[in-house]
């Protein structure tokens, strides 16, 4: 049987999920299975929880309804228990800024003052990234995370037995989250698929993925004002363009398109765009 995975990252994953939850619900997703996975910094901002609480309301109704043909695919966590937070957060636990991070690696410090004002260093990211790729870049190249490994884990496990596997990747482009994280959970797939490869497994030829870039759909108004008054870093919403752009080229640059080879699986053999020309 095919397995279906989603991994939405940030605050846009999680309004995509939303929509996913309702389709779902509308009986308009012809799949039998999809798993998804939630990352995101802030585990209590409103779009994750109403993500988490909409797909909770949906597996009850599947529950009840179950033998409908309506109520389907069977969406559910991947990493579902009882009592679970459904969010992962590429922060690890006590380290909420730049500087808890230099704690970790001492040498860093000093690297880290190159690139990062100080307000960017000393700022709480629980709430997440503040729109700064380069920020969350920092976090996701550190992410060593159990559930994530486990995922990747049945994925492998999967393919291994020479079952299809769907694999979608979404976030914005233009956020700290999703820009971030997007390329580097590909990265650290593609390493295990590479070193499964170099064993002469070529376990890619099961694997299909993609990805939904989101593009500016948003503006938030009184950002700077908000972050002035809280002595936070701001949102700068006149960076969303610059940040597309940029990492639009970096996806075409680094050549994250195409097909798999033994040597080269960071790839994704379809990509959406989703964006709006008026921001909201």
């Amino acid at each position: 049987m095919m397995k279906n995975y989603m991994i939405c990252i940030g605050g846009s994953g999680a309004r995509v999920l939303r929509a996913v939850t309702h389709i779902s619900a509308c009986g308009l997703l012809r799949m039998e299975n999809l798993e998804v996975v939630l990352i995101d910094p802030d585990k209590d901002t409103k779009t994750t929880t109403m993500a988490v609480d909409e797909l909770k309301d949906y597996q009850e109704i599947t529950r009840i309804y179950g033998g409908n043909r309506h109520f389907r695919p069977s969406v559910t966590h991947f990493r579902q228990r009882k009592n679970d937070s459904y969010i992962i957060s590429p922060m690890a636990e006590n380290v909420n800024t730049l500087l808890d991070l230099c704690k970790t690696e001492p040498d860093s410090e000093d690297i880290m003052s190159w690139f990062f004002r100080k307000n960017e260093r000393e700022q709480n990211l629980d709430k997440g990234f503040y729109a700064r790729p380069a920020i969350g870049s920092v976090f996701f190249s550190n992410f060593r995370n159990e559930d994530i490994s486990r995922l990747f884990d049945a994925i492998i496990g999967t393919l291994r037995n020479q079952e299809p596997v769907n694999l979608l990747f979404i976030g914005s482009v233009f956020g700290g989250t999703g820009a971030s994280g997007i390329p580097t959970l590909l990265k650290l797939l593609a390493e295990r698929l590479e070193r499964e490869g170099r064993n002469g497994n070529e376990l890619f030829r099961y694997l299909n993925t993609a990805a939904v870039f989101i593009l500016p759909y948003f503006n938030v108004l009184d950002a700077e004002t908000k972050a002035r008054e809280n002595a936070e870093i701001a949102i700068q919403v006149g960076s969303f363009t610059g940040n597309t752009r940029q990492a639009l080229y970096y996806y075409d640059a680094e050549q994250f398109y195409g097909n798999f080879t033994a040597d080269n699986c960071r790839k994704f053999q379809n990509i959406y765009l989703v964006g709006q020309s008026s921001l909201d």
